[in-house]
């Protein structure tokens, strides 16, 4: 019995934490083209195919314009950008730019995932600094630990200035399929339960 435990841990510890990936990873992703143009403040919120991309800061603004979508950080320091999908996802991406009128390049600092939308609930974050410093510059992740329903995104300048990062082609989806990692998780649990069952019937 213990043994089991040990080696259900041990699986536990080793499945995968988020990881970068491609934008060839994706199958049949739904793409947010950020196709309505406009500025969104008060609570700084757009919404496009069921997924809504909202400023955390208070007073900040989400503008919209040919394709593209800029959380208006200017002001300098660091800001979050949070992303509610329309149900459970198991990986997403964009296209990062540095700023269309600064030039100024930007960070991805890290990102946090959710299992429910009011982002409550953490069940992964990926820390590794992604910089971003030339135009069309792919990001994508893909979560180790099961769907997620929500992401903070924190951005971050590069150097002292303020900023105002911009991202087209936002892409998410769910795969459906549970990982190699997963069924041997439910497996080696089974196969405890009934170990567990047959030792207490025998010694009754």
């Amino acid at each position: 019995m213990y043994i089991c435990l040990i080696l259900f841990l041990s699986l536990a510890a080793s499945l995968p934490a988020a990881t970068l990936i491609p934008a060839a990873n994706f199958g049949a992703p739904t793409v947010v083209t950020f196709s309505s143009s406009g500025n969104f403040t008060s609570p700084a919120a757009y919404t496009e195919a069921g997924a809504s991309f909202r400023e955390t800061a208070s007073g900040e603004t989400i503008y919209t314009y040919s394709g593209i979508l800029d959380p208006d950080l200017i002001g300098g320091g660091s800001a979050s950008l949070d992303v509610i999908f329309p149900s459970l996802m198991d990986r997403f991406g964009f296209i990062a730019n540095p700023s269309v009128f600064t030039s100024r390049n930007f960070n991805i600092a890290s990102v946090t995932f959710y299992s429910d939308t009011a982002m409550t609930s953490v069940t992964e974050s990926y820390t590794t600094v992604f910089s971003v410093t030339s135009s069309d510059t792919f990001f994508g992740l893909e979560q180790g630990a099961g769907s997620f329903a929500a992401v903070r995104l924190l951005l971050t300048p590069q150097g002292s200035s303020g900023f105002s990062p911009t991202i087209d082609d936002f892409r998410f989806e769910a795969t459906g399929v549970p990982e190699p990692a997963s069924f041997g998780l439910l497996g080696l649990g089974a196969g405890c339960l009934v170990l567990a069952w047959r030792r207490r019937a025998s010694t009754r």
